[in-house]
C-alpha cells in the first residue's frame, strides 16, 4: 500500500510541475477581471511573469507534432 501510494504522490507531483504555470495565469486572469486598482495592476504583473514561466517554443514543438 505505501509503495502505490508513493507512485500516486510521484505523478501527481509531476503534473502539478508541469501545469503550474497554466493553473497560475487562469487563476490570475480571473483576479485581473474581478479586482480594480492596485490590486488589479499587482495581477498584472503578476500575470505577466507566470507567462516568463512558460516555455512556449515546447509548446509549439507540441502542436506542430500535433498537426503533422
Amino acid at each position: 500500500m505505501k509503495i502505490q501510494s508513493c507512485r500516486t504522490s510521484f505523478i501527481w507531483f509531476r503534473l502539478l510541475r508541469r501545469t503550474y504555470p497554466w493553473i497560475t495565469l487562469v487563476i490570475t486572469g480571473c483576479k485581473i477581471i474581478y479586482s480594480g486598482g492596485i490590486q488589479q495592476d499587482r495581477e498584472k504583473v503578476r500575470f505577466m511573469l507566470a507567462m516568463t514561466r512558460i516555455d512556449f517554443v515546447r509548446v509549439y514543438q507540441f502542436l506542430n507534432d500535433l498537426l503533422w
